[in-house]
């Protein structure tokens, strides 16, 4: 499909090796022709090995949501695989 990249490129930090810019492509049809742009993700102002509080990953969903906890039947469909 159009949306889904073929190609991938990292542009990594020289010092750290961290990824500092991700680029998913999908190639041209007209041969010759760079790759076209689908997403591009920076990373700028990272912060490495710091720490994290745990309160960072708890979810608070928004008022009057429904919230239904299905990891269970998640991990028994990777499991099954």
């Amino acid at each position: 499909p159009a949306h889904v990249p073929e190609l991938v490129r990292l542009y990594l930090d020289a010092e750290s090796l961290f990824p500092y810019r991700i680029r998913y492509l999908k190639q041209s049809a007209a041969p010759g022709q760079e790759p076209r742009p689908l997403l591009t993700l920076d990373f700028r102002d990272i912060v490495v090995n710091a720490p994290v509080a745990k309160e960072e990953f708890e979810y608070v969903a928004p008022e009057g949501a429904e919230v239904a906890d299905i990891t269970n039947q998640f991990l028994n469909q990777l499991q099954a695989r």
